[in-house]
């Protein structure tokens, strides 16, 4: 219900490797609600991936697992996944939905923990004469931009390939999300989708 426009749009096509991809969401300080840090480093980041690369999961179009709360936060080694805090109003058996990928994979797409706030900001825009639709009458948005762009096809031959965009918490991840990180204990990276 917070988002009000995304690129790419949803299940379209098109040459997407020129422009990356974003989320606009209607609540202005959402990336910044939580925090990795004392510096107020937003906890969301959009991260693109080819569909090989991602592994997989009971959502073949995008790839992701549907879980109850509890059983995402009890995953464990081989696979790394963030203790995030969880809040009083989110019951244990609330559904969330989370993507898997090879931990090399992740070590190479994710952005470092000085990158995210130059991939959020707030945008204020004149909403005057657009059609209202629940969006923030004052126009002032927040926007998450991804670090990598989509993969374009090779020239020949003409093939698609196809590309998957997930909004993703990475609340918890800090002390992965450095260059030097050592992640040999384990297998694969699993994060929460909060889009897609």
């Amino acid at each position: 219900s917070q988002i009000i426009n995304q690129y790419p749009p949803v299940g379209s096509t098109g040459i997407y490797g020129e422009v990356l991809p974003h989320i606009v969401l209607k609540d202005p300080m959402l990336a910044w609600e939580r925090s990795m840090d004392s510096e107020g480093t937003p906890w969301i980041a959009m991260m693109v991936f080819q569909e090989s690369e991602l592994l997989e999961g009971d959502d073949p179009n995008v790839k992701t697992t549907t879980c109850k709360v509890a059983d995402f936060l009890n995953l464990a080694s081989p696979t790394l996944a963030p203790k995030p805090i969880k809040e009083a109003d989110i019951a244990a058996t609330a559904a969330c939905k989370y993507i898997k990928m090879p931990t090399k994979l992740f070590q190479q797409i994710v952005p470092r923990i000085d990158e995210l706030s130059y991939l959020s900001h707030v945008r204020k825009v004149n909403t005057g004469g657009k059609s209202e639709d629940g969006i923030n009458e004052d126009g002032i948005f927040s926007v998450t931009t991804s670090n990598r762009f989509a993969a374009a096809p090779p020239k020949s031959p003409a093939k698609p390939i196809k590309n998957i965009v997930h909004l993703v918490s990475l609340e918890g991840m800090e002390k992965y999300m450095a260059a030097d990180a050592d992640l040999s204990a384990y297998q694969n990276v699993a994060l929460i989708s909060l889009a897609s």
